[in-house]
């Protein structure tokens, strides 16, 4: 039987859903006025618009959701309809400001050509003339297959190798290989967000599991399965991290659910000290048991852990706190077991790019154009990118000098002559890579998160409940993202799946926030200047030096007031989480 209010949010998920899917169709149609290239009247404001209706309609789903007591298998069921139907919609879309999975299907295309595609930069096998055997083959493979030339022609930042490691590329290869050669780019691109949303829909799954394992409610699955930045940033925007975040996920799911099997345990054992008759034979089998299946478990998420690091890096950032926790509880074999598996599998997984062989080359471009001096990406991008940073930006700013015709920006603080002398004794340290203010805001932000890190170490060898666990591994990624030169929306995804654990429940609008981003394409196509504190800006430098500001803000004034009024609202309307 349902109760009234049962009635009533059970109605609200279902209109919510129905609501996600019409605003889904929506973007799908928006979608068709971003054709690949730069055009000054794409509706990017609207997009951003929609994103965030979807949002707060998503955010609307979760409330009512949690209240719903009844029939709950039908409420999964649901959830899983509206994820699967809203990510298929968006798979035929025109991606909206995305180029990254050109990229992926060029290093298909090579990797299925015979080349290692960490050796050759796009750019070479377009235009060298270096006679290199390997660089000749890429080269006929461009001229006899219209859809390869047009995929390496639009490949982003063509000067420079992939950065991607080898277990993203061994998905690149595979779904490359199952597409036609005489396919269009159109197939190539909806074949390879077609296979990214398989892992994202590994990923619902692996969560469901966690989910259940901490007898949370699955209504808590609708804040990464119908989340607008998860179905644009991988449905339609076809971006790799579902893959890094489906290992990833699936690595701690299963070291959690070793968590709390283990927690379960030490109550069994207490409960057994106090039992005269003390354990029995068939207890001392079950804890055999228990400890080869625990020995497995630690080997297969230490292994899961490695492919996620092979996928893209940051999943490495959990290892040493997993590995702490399980030294903490007294479980020395299962940490050495585990942290075996993962130097190990990552060592495996991440061969093929770290082997010398398949280093990069630098070929002469043209006889007017010598090699260029810097072609491998990952190295170029860990020491110069930087995108929608705050801290990071704060630090390199005010050690920065060269300033052009407006001078620095409005936060910083140290002197020109300061920053000058600063960066001409940095200019001769090869670590700087010909950017001392970029190394010296490395090396700080490397330093604030070493010290959350400690912090976040001392939390996790404190604590033996499963649930603060989680919500420390989430910080963990969460206090990373804030501290990176790079924070482009699709790298919040990481902390996405763990955003349920989170005890401040400030953390889901973050990703309705991140959707500003956006926003910075269309003050790249704006001519006019923007003043702040007395200094202009012209384009893209407003968001990149004011908006981001406001961004930052927003995200820790929310923060910061959400267990206040988390705690108010419970008072009058107290939500249950479990089930």
């Amino acid at each position: 039987m349902y109760s009234p209010s049962d009635k009533t949010s059970s109605r609200v998920v279902w209109i919510t859903g129905l609501l996600l899917i019409g605003l889904t169709a929506v973007l799908f149609w928006l979608a068709q006025f971003f054709p690949y290239g730069q055009h000054p009247d794409r509706p990017i404001v609207p997009v951003v618009c929609v994103s965030w209706v979807a949002s707060v309609v998503a955010l609307c789903a979760l409330f009512f959701g949690l209240r719903v007591k009844n029939n709950l298998k039908s409420l999964m069921g649901y959830i899983v309809l509206v994820a699967i139907l809203t990510r298929l919609i968006l798979v035929f879309s025109n991606p909206i400001l995305e180029v990254d999975f050109y990229r992926y299907l060029w290093d298909g295309i090579a990797a299925n050509s015979g080349v290692a595609p960490y050796k050759y930069s796009p750019d070479a096998v377009l235009r060298s003339t270096v006679d290199d055997p390997e660089l000749k083959i890429l080269q006929a493979v461009i001229q006899t297959n219209p859809s390869a030339h047009t995929i390496v022609s639009r490949v982003h930042f063509e000067q420079y190798t992939t950065l991607y490691p080898p277990v993203s590329q061994f998905v690149f290869r595979t779904t490359t290989a199952l597409i036609p050669d005489d396919a269009s780019v159109d197939v190539h691109i909806a074949g390879i967000k077609f296979v990214l949303v398989l892992f994202d829909l590994g990923v619902m799954v692996t969560l469901a599991w966690l989910l259940s394992i901490f007898n949370k409610h699955p209504a808590w699955l609708l804040a990464y399965a119908w989340n607008p930045l998860v179905l644009k940033e991988i449905a339609n925007g076809g971006h790799l991290d579902s893959i890094a975040i489906f290992f990833m996920i699936s690595g701690i799911a299963v070291f959690l659910w070793m968590a709390s099997r283990w927690a379960g345990q030490a109550a069994e054992n207490q409960h057994s000290e106090d039992d005269p008759e003390g354990p029995t034979s068939s207890d001392v089998t079950v804890r055999s048991t228990s400890q080869s299946s625990c020995l497995a478990a630690s080997a297969s998420s230490g292994f899961l852990m490695a492919c996620g690091v092979g996928a893209k890096l940051f999943p490495i950032i959990f290892m040493p706190a997993m590995l702490v926790s399980l030294w903490a509880r007294g479980r020395r074999v299962s940490a050495s077991v585990f942290g075996a598996a993962c130097l190990l599998g990552t060592v495996l997984a991440m061969w093929p790019m770290i082997n010398p062989t398949n280093k990069p080359v630098a070929v002469e471009i043209s006889e007017s154009e010598t090699a260029p001096d810097k072609t491998d990406g990952l190295a170029v991008f860990m020491t110069q990118w930087r995108m929608n940073d705050a801290i990071f930006s704060a630090i390199y700013q005010n050690v920065e000098y060269d300033w052009g015709e407006y001078g620095p920006a409005w936060y910083v603080v140290v002197p020109n002559e300061t920053r000058v002398k600063w960066c001409q004794d940095l200019a001769d340290v090869k670590l700087a890579n010909g950017n001392p203010a970029y190394l010296v805001a490395r090396l700080s932000t490397i330093a604030l998160f070493g010290l959350s890190y400690l912090w976040i170490l001392y939390r996790v060898w404190q604590t033996r409940s499963p649930d603060d666990l989680a919500n420390l591994l989430f910080l963990t990624v969460g206090i990373f993202f804030y501290l990176q030169p790079t924070q482009n929306p699709w790298y919040w995804l990481w902390a996405m799946p763990l955003v349920c654990f989170a005890k401040n429940k400030g953390w889901l609008l973050v990703s309705l926030i991140l959707f500003v981003y956006y926003v910075r394409f269309w003050f790249s196509e704006q001519e006019d200047s923007y003043q702040f504190l007395g200094r202009p800006y012209v384009g893209h430098d407003f968001f990149d030096h004011c908006i981001v500001w406001v961004e930052f803000a927003l995200v820790l004034t929310i923060l910061a007031i959400a267990p206040t009024v988390s705690r108010s609202f419970q008072r009058f309307s107290p939500m249950s989480e479990t089930r």
